[in-house]
This record gives structure tokens, C-alpha cells and sequence, in this order.
């Protein structure tokens, strides 16, 4: 819980420097907040976040209409009827992962990103942004824990750290997103996205024994999202 209290304070402080600063950033940044939804058959997620990009150069051609940018932003992902399945890369997805069948999983988190896109025309962007390092929370449960055809009732929690290590490495619940942005007016601006999605879930006791002792579990999704923005400047 103590990493969500740091992040959410950072959060705060972020905006509150935003509002102080606006005024005497140069044309090379921006920032804006955004509220998003995505969704699929199984599972959906809700995002709200603050990003601040920059533009890394207003002359050179090569390089004029690259940013990159900064964030922080909180997911809250729900599902049904879902399986979890053994996360670390030695058993993620082989013949001897164990799997949980979770009923109504609910995970909340918070996390810094990185963003990094093109900015086509002043109105229109295309991008790409992903989770770095954050924390998770939410209700426990009592899924079923599945090994070997033998079902038993599992306690888990969502796993408490976030950190990205790169595909099956990864730990805790991540977020991305490929996606392109719209402004409509010097304010208000949407966006469609493709958001890959790692949600994780750790049993309270060690279940899964063979062929090592495991107790973090993966759901990995992608949803396909929309969402509005308030642009700063």
C-alpha cells in the first residue's frame, strides 16, 4: 500500500506543478490528462492518467515531429470467467504451467510510463506508451487453482509490485498502448488505442510445487480502448 500512497502523491504533485508551470513552457512540450475505457469479449479496463511529452527537436527534419514523453496513470482491470496462468518465464507458457480460474478478478494499479510517438499534423499524433514501474491493489479472493486435472480453492491477492522487464520477465500488472490521438480544439482531444494488457494475481501459500514453487499467476489480454483528453496548452 505504501507504493500507491508515493505514487498517488506524485500524481498530485505533477498536476499542481503543471498548473503553476503552463504558462512559461515553450512550444516543445505539452501535457494533458485523459480518461479512457478499453474492452474485449473477457475482460475491460479503465485508465486515468497524466502525460507530458516533448518534442525532441523544432528543426532538424529528421527529428522534428518525434516526441517523447512521461506519465503517470492508474488501471483498474475487471474480467470474467478468466484463467491466470503461472508467470515466471520458466513456465509461462509450457506444458508445465499451472493455471486459476478466477470467477471476477479486480485489479487497480498505478504506474509511471514512457510515451514515445510522431506527431503527424498539429492535430494528429500516433504513439506508442508503456508502463514502467508502479504498484497494485484490490480486493483478495478465492479462485479455483488448477493442477493437473485437480481443482482446490486458491487465496490470492493482486501481486503488489509493478516493474517491466520485457515479455514474459515482466512482474505485476502493466499496461500499453498503440494508439492514435485527435484534438478537436486547442483543449479537447480523443483517442483510439490497442492496449495490450499483463494482469497478475500471487497465491498466499505456495500451490504450484513442480516443476518449482510458484505463486504468481499472468492474464495476459489486450483490449481495444477510447478515450478523451484535456490538453494544458
Amino acid at each position: 500500500m505504501r507504493y500507491v500512497v508515493a505514487l498517488l502523491f506524485a500524481f498530485t504533485f505533477l498536476f499542481k506543478q503543471e498548473i503553476l508551470a503552463q504558462e512559461k513552457e515553450s512550444n516543445r512540450s505539452s501535457s494533458y490528462v485523459e480518461l479512457g475505457y478499453g474492452l474485449n469479449g473477457d475482460a475491460s479496463v479503465l485508465s486515468a492518467g497524466y502525460y507530458r511529452n516533448w518534442m525532441l527537436s523544432q528543426d532538424k527534419k529528421v527529428l522534428k515531429n518525434i516526441f517523447i514523453g512521461s506519465g503517470l496513470r492508474f488501471n483498474g482491470f475487471g474480467a470474467k470467467n478468466i484463467y491466470f496462468t503461472s508467470a515466471p518465464p520458466s513456465l509461462f507458457g509450457t506444458a508445465d504451467e499451472d493455471s486459476i480460474l478466477a470467477p471476477a478478478p479486480a485489479i487497480y494499479s498505478v504506474n509511471l510510463l514512457i510515451n514515445l510517438g510522431y506527431q503527424i499534423t498539429p492535430k494528429l499524433q500516433v504513439g506508442f506508451d508503456i508502463d514502467l514501474l508502479g504498484a497494485s491493489f484490490g480486493p483478495n479472493g478465492s479462485p479455483t487453482f488448477i493442477s493437473n486435472g485437480v481443482e482446490q480453492t486458491a487465496k490470492v491477492n493482486p501481486t503488489p509490485l509493478n516493474i517491466l522487464l520485457v515479455g514474459a520477465n515482466d512482474r505485476g500488472s502493466l499496461s500499453s498502448n498503440f494508439y492514435a490521438g485527435y484534438k478537436f480544439s486547442d483543449r479537447w482531444g480523443a483517442r483510439v488505442s490497442y492496449q495490450p494488457y499483463f494482469a497478475e494475481i500471487t497465491t498466499e501459500d505456495v500451490l504450484q510445487t513442480t516443476p518449482e514453487e510458484n505463486q504468481r499467476f499472468r492474464h495476459a489480454t489486450a483490449v481495444y480502448g477510447l478515450g478523451v483528453q484535456y490538453h494544458f496548452k
